[in-house]
């Protein structure tokens, strides 16, 4: 899924601002 891997790679980055 395009879409998974997409959200992945979203989460990673969103995370990593947030912390």
């Amino acid at each position: 899924m395009e879409t998974m891997s997409l959200n992945m790679k979203n989460g990673e980055e969103m995370r990593s601002n947030d912390g």
